[in-house]
């Protein structure tokens, strides 16, 4: 309600001082005046793209090459198996505890130390999954960040699009990211001479979900490949990997533009490589997260750059709109900073059917 009366007030205003004055906002001037630009990856805050059903958080290369940043849906959730011990075996067998409360028993949903292991287990689940990392391999070589350079990277928050750029042993490598509008689904491009050479891989990794889910910002763990199974299913130019974890499953479909390989998982992980070949130092890819019995549809690479141009740019037009631009106090574009980069984060994050009941459920910068 408040925000309600708080927008209702700012259209009045800006209505009102728009007809004695004459001015127009340039709406899109005052965003991309905050555009956040990088040249180094922030270990909590990545850059992300998303439509509030779906993030997808990157590091400086505008993947996750070098952090296991989530990639997060509302749907994507997960429980481990339920104990064995007899008398707890089901949720319905948890009792609770009763405490005296104004005078009379009262049941709380508080673990009971007689029923440690269902307390447990309902505090544990169910977890949010991290669907997929997807980063780039230097053709199996351990690289750094710091072996990168002259790295470069911005999120236009217009449009909705991280550019990323940097050398590797001196050759250019370009990366653009984005995500699509309507469905869970994220655009890649990359263009280096490094594909030609064979020198460059896009890799997609499945970790298992950590009991803790307050390990943020890196969810999962890739390090227990004995407890999920991926299973690959490869096309002329697409495929799909099922990832399969207790009772859960679901999908990564993949399509891409050129003449490439996917292969794996590599021996003792659940990685899988995409590799150009026919010498193209291009590839544009697109990646789509569903639940196993639905029908996904991978959208193009042109069609999520436009889907996402579209979207944000109604989402920044639409709605009253605060511009701090003739305020006379030092503090101002601070403030209008965090109002601009709060509105992205909450569209990224929260902007769902089923919005968190406190803080984004991915990120905050």
């Amino acid at each position: 309600m408040h925000f309600k009366v708080l927008g209702a007030s700012v259209i009045a205003l800006s209505t009102s001082a728009a007809s004695v004055t004459g001015h127009i906002i340039d709406r899109k001037a005052v965003v991309r005046a905050f555009n956040p630009r990088r040249n180094v990856s922030s270990t909590i805050t990545p850059l992300q793209v998303g439509n509030g059903n779906f993030a997808f958080g990157v590091d400086i290369t505008g993947l996750q090459t070098f952090s296991p940043f989530a990639t997060m849906s509302t749907w994507g959730w997960h429980n481990f198996s339920l104990p064995t011990t007899p008398g707890q075996t089901a949720v319905e067998d948890f009792a609770g505890l009763d405490w005296w409360t104004h005078d009379r028993l009262v049941n709380y949903n508080q673990p009971n130390p007689a029923q440690g292991d269902i307390s447990s287990w309902l505090i544990q689940n169910p977890q949010r999954l991290n669907l997929a990392r997807i980063g780039l391999s230097f053709k199996g070589e351990e690289t750094t960040e710091e072996e990168l350079q002259d790295k470069a990277q911005e999120l236009d928050l217009w449009t909705g699009k991280i550019s990323s750029s940097f050398k590797y042993k001196g050759t250019t490598v370009y990366v653009e990211t984005w995500a699509d509008a309507s469905s869970d689904s994220i655009g890649i491009s990359v263009e280096s001479e490094l594909l030609a050479r064979g020198s460059l891989e896009i890799f997609v990794d499945f970790p298992l979900p950590t009991r803790n889910k307050f390990d943020a910002p890196f969810v999962g763990v890739s390090n227990a490949t004995s407890s999920h199974r991926t299973t690959l299913s490869p096309r002329k130019g697409s495929a799909t990997i099922r990832h399969d974890l207790d009772e859960t499953s679901y999908d990564v479909s993949f399509s891409w533009d050129s003449k490439a390989e996917i292969s794996g998982p590599i021996k003792g992980t659940h990685r899988y490589l995409l590799q150009p070949s026919g010498g193209k130092k291009d590839i544009a890819l697109s990646v789509t997260f569903s639940p196993a019995a639905a029908k996904a549809r991978v959208p193009r690479l042109a069609q999520i750059k436009e889907a996402s141009q579209n979207w944000w740019e109604s989402f920044w037009n639409l709605g009253a709109f605060v511009d701090l631009s003739a305020a006379t106090s030092e503090k101002a574009m601070e403030l209008q900073r965090r109002i601009i980069l709060s509105q992205y984060l909450t569209a990224v994050n929260s902007a769902s059917a089923y919005p968190p009941q406190e803080s984004g459920k991915f990120y905050q910068c």
